[in-house]
């Protein structure tokens, strides 16, 4: 079998033994995936290979990289000239032995090809200067002090910009120095304050190393001050930065390296065994500028090669001092430890550095206005531009339902279909999620499936981003203005494509009962909670300044979905953790297997005092991640092998894992089950491992989290018991409410559904009735305390309430019937108020019959009650559909998510 590896942007030259560097053929097994697409290429499809040298060797053996026929041609399309093509039908080793349609198949790609590559040497020209930006192209500037600025400001701002130089090439200036860099940072990880960190960064840039005024390139003292900032790829993980510096200071050292990398800095490890090396000596003297690093890295992250890699630190390292290397190293890392972020390097050139920066993400033009405003100016106008990336607005955790009201007392794929969902738009950015969507059922797929090896299981669905804000509308930012005016453009401007881009869900939530109805639905039905914003809020890129609700954050906790496991091995940790373990492998009996399986990796819960404890009491035999070395009773997959087992699983410590909810993962053995964000909620020593949960009790506690019904505590209102002034604008008596997913049957409303203050227009007034429980067979009128006027009552044809809040605030929603019964007219407006309208429940369940329901189904009561009231019938006769847990039987939940979802729900995958 070949073996598939991605080389990245690798030019590796390889020949096959007939001398050819591509090959084709048809599938053998259909295990290999294309190295474009990432999908497997199904067993009998053609398929085209190039044949490269083999990094994983020093033999100089060569190895075949798969394609589909249109993904090969495709890459051919955008890569450079001189890389090697298919020109001929002799370059493929193969091909007289195709049939003859694809035969002519590839011999009409390579044609295209040939005639396309033409046409792009014909029409390749010289590029062109461009001319210098218009004031009209100018991006929209976000000024964090003011959002004015008098014409006499900008035009001396603007002579200060042309004056000043951001990026200074004189290298030989001390400012430029590496040296001073690095003792810089050595200052800043000595201080602890945060404040004397912003002071003394800002006396730097001030007096520089002479105390005469700072002489060195700003913007570059501040990308690597923030390397996790501007980050290059380097894809160079600490033991490969390892193998790599082996082979630079030469001898059998690598194996001495990886195991003096256990202390979790290899930055530290490098240094050690530079000091030490003899083929690669440290320079005494430290020579390096700042540039003369920032080449260095630079080219390093435009290589893929191992052997490229290796070459360019050997040049790098014959260059540098041991602490040159040592900081060099962090760089690569992203990590200097200076222990200090971005507002606290920013604050130092302006106090508004930061905030410009949090709303551009543009460093370089922050560094240029902040040095243009000089020191101490609060006035930096950097706004968002399109192609620049920005900063998603966040949210904090929430914890209740009076904790939200609370905090808001005034209650590539997508080329094609964006400019669809768009079509009035020339310059637009949007804040949304890519999501798995059933297009089928419409129903949004787990987490984790978008994957290229998850994605494949499900056939019937597509990729769809969900729009949840915007930010910049041709040309216009729109961050200062309210949620509400933003989704009214996104509503009125957006044409939704189905299962490709659509509007996400928002609804107005005027009572706490109403947030917890949303709560338990959203989490029942399957996603991961709801996003309080405030309809009057702004856009702040990168603040906290939103909720989030989610099942594990509710009631202490305690709705999170938990396992007693137990610990059966441990990594070692990184950064202020290397060196102990830190990182614990969790897992559960298998009876059948009789072994120990895993379910999830943990990392958080413990302080430090505890992790210091844990160090003794936990006992541990280390095997440092060797496959040979797991023990028999392990049940455990190669790329999660610990650096440690436990001795004993049955003597070790079981801990309570608590997490968002159980998962998916096929890289775990308890029969792919493990736990979504995991943390160590308490140890328990009231339990041994014999007493902890068994997979058979983790495979029950998995299926009975993803059917069972989420019910809040009843300390903030009933969802159930609601009463008539609780109804929203857009809900209906039966629960329904508008669909905001679907603009285009709200375009027309999309203006009148918030006042001017960004709330939903809505009847405020408070208004007195008794509660009274809702069910499918009963939908109330309105109070009778309603006025006349506000209300009018139509035929049977139109079947609407309209409610007015006065003549300027309109708002219409769908309700039931209001007519007698037996399409007998109501003779006027008090006759209605007095009569109980016609049910109109959904028909679900019509000509389905079944002998029995499940009594010991948790919500039993309301399964049967739903189920005859939605026109299914219970009896011995003429049964049609049999319940129950036996193969061939139809699953309880079938009958419960179609109740829930008001709709009759694919019955095929709820079938034993």
């Amino acid at each position: 079998m070949d073996k598939i590896v991605q080389i990245g942007n690798n030019r590796f030259e390889g020949m096959s033994e007939s001398g050819k560097k591509f090959c084709v053929e048809y599938a053998k097994r259909g295990a290999a995936a294309c190295k474009k697409c990432k999908v497997k290429i199904d067993k009998g499809l053609l398929r085209i290979a190039k044949i490269v040298p083999n990094p994983f060797t020093d033999g100089g053996s060569e190895m075949k990289e798969w394609y589909h026929t249109d993904c090969m041609f495709e890459s051919f399309q955008r890569a450079r000239a001189t890389t090697k093509k298919i020109e001929d039908a002799e370059d493929l080793e193969g091909f007289q032995e195709l049939e003859q349609d694809d035969r002519k198949k590839i011999l009409t790609k390579i044609h295209q090809l040939q005639e396309s590559l033409t046409m792009k040497a014909k029409t390749k020209t010289t590029a062109k200067k461009l001319p210098a930006k218009r004031d009209s192209e100018e991006p929209i500037g976000a000024n964090v002090n003011s959002l004015h600025i008098s014409e006499a400001k900008r035009k001396k701002l603007d002579q200060n910009r042309a004056d000043i130089q951001v990026s200074r090439t004189d290298e030989s200036s001390k400012d430029n120095s590496f040296k001073e860099f690095r003792k810089l940072c050595a200052k800043l990880y000595d201080e602890s304050a945060y404040t004397a960190k912003t002071a003394i960064v800002r006396n730097f840039f001030e007096k520089g190393t002479c105390g005469k005024g700072f002489e060195g390139d700003t913007y570059l003292w501040v990308k690597f001050l923030l390397p996790s900032v501007n980050k290059r790829i380097y894809n160079l993980q600490s033991k490969q930065l390892c193998k790599l510096f082996a082979r630079v200071f030469g001898g059998p050292i690598y194996d001495s390296m990886v195991e003096d990398l256990e202390q979790g800095d290899v930055a530290e490890t490098v240094a050690k065994f530079h000091e030490e090396a003899i083929k690669c000596p440290p320079t005494p003297k430290a020579n390096l500028s700042l540039q003369q690093v920032d080449r260095y890295l630079e080219r390093l992250s435009r290589l893929t090669r191992e052997d490229d890699q290796a070459a360019l630190l050997d040049e790098i390292a014959h260059s540098c001092t041991v602490n040159d290397l040592k900081m060099i190293v962090r760089l690569i890392k992203h990590d200097i430890r200076i222990n200090a972020g971005p507002k606290h390097i920013l604050d130092a050139l302006n106090p508004a550095a930061y905030e410009a920066f949090h709303a551009s993400l543009d460093l370089e033009e922050v560094v240029r206005q902040s040095l243009a405003e000089g020191f101490g100016s609060g006035v930096v106008t950097v706004g968002i531009k399109i192609c620049t990336p920005v900063k998603p607005m966040l949210a904090e955790p929430c914890r209740s339902v009076d904790f939200a009201f609370k905090r808001f007392p005034n209650v590539n794929h997508f080329r094609e279909y964006i400019p669809k969902a768009f079509p009035y738009c020339d310059s637009l950015i949007i804040d949304g999620e890519i999501l798995l969507v059933n297009t089928k059922t419409d129903e949004i797929l787990p987490f984790g499936t978008l994957g290229v090896h998850k994605k494949a299981q499900f056939r019937e669905a597509a990729v769809c981003f969900f729009v949840f804000d915007c930010m910049f509308y041709n040309g216009k930012s729109l961050l200062s203005e309210p949620l509400s005016k933003r989704r009214e453009i996104l509503t009125a401007y957006m044409s939704v494509v189905k299962h490709h881009v659509q509007l996400s869900e928002m609804e107005g939530i005027r009572s706490p009962a109403r947030l917890k109805a949303n709560i338990e639905d959203a989490i029942n039905k399957g996603l991961e909670g709801l996003v309080l914003k405030d309809p009057a809020s702004p856009y702040e890129p990168g603040k906290r300044h939103w909720l989030k609700v989610k099942k594990d954050y509710l009631q202490g906790g305690t709705m999170a979905d938990s396992a007693d496991l137990v610990v059966l091995g441990a990594y070692f940790g990184t950064g202020n953790k290397g060196g102990i373990m830190s990182i614990f492998l969790m897992g559960c009996y298998n009876p059948s297997t009789k072994r120990w399986v895993t379910v999830t990796k943990v990392h958080g819960g413990h302080d430090d005092a505890t992790l210091q404890r844990l160090q003794k009491e936990l006992q541990m035999k280390k095997i440092s991640k060797n496959p040979n070395l797991v023990p028999s009773w392990m049940d455990v997959k190669q790329q999660l092998v610990p650096d440690f087992v436990t001795v004993d699983p049955l003597t070790s410590q079981v801990w309570e894992i608590t997490g968002a909810e159980f998962s998916k993962a096929e890289a775990h053995t308890a029969n792919g089950i493990s736990i979504r964000f995991p943390r160590v909620s308490r140890i328990r020593n009231d339990k041994s491992a014999e007493d902890a949960t068994s997979l058979e009790e983790l495979i029950r506690l998995f299926n009975l989290s993803k059917r069972q019904v989420l019910k809040l505590d009843d300390e903030v209102g009933n969802h159930i018991t609601r009463s008539n002034d609780e109804l929203l604008p857009g809900e209906t008596r039966d629960g329904n409410k508008f669909n905001t997913s679907t603009p285009e049957k709200n375009k027309k409303n999309a203006r009148d559904r918030f006042d001017s203050a960004g709330n939903e227009s809505c009847d405020k007034s408070p208004k007195k009735g008794k509660k009274e429980s809702i069910s499918p067979a009963k939908i109330l009128t309105s109070s009778p305390s309603r006025k006349a006027n506000s209300r009018t009552v139509k035929n049977n044809t139109e079947k609407k309430i309209t409610f007015k809040k006065d003549e300027s605030s309109l708002f219409t929603v769908d309700s039931s019937a209001c007519t007698g019964e037996d399409g007998e007219k109501a003779e006027g407006v008090n006759r209605a108020r007095r009569r109980l309208p016609e049910c109109d429940l959904p028909r679900l369940f019509t000509g389905i019959v079944v002998e029995t329901l499940p009594t010991d189904f948790r919500y039993y009561q309301d399964l049967s009650r739903y189920f005859i009231a939605y026109d299914g019938k219970i009896s011995k006769k003429g049964v049609t559909h049999e319940i129950g847990t036996k193969k061939g039987t139809v699953c309880i939940d079938w009958i419960w998510e179609s109740i829930k979802r008001r709709t009759k729900v694919d019955i095929d995958s709820y079938i034993n």
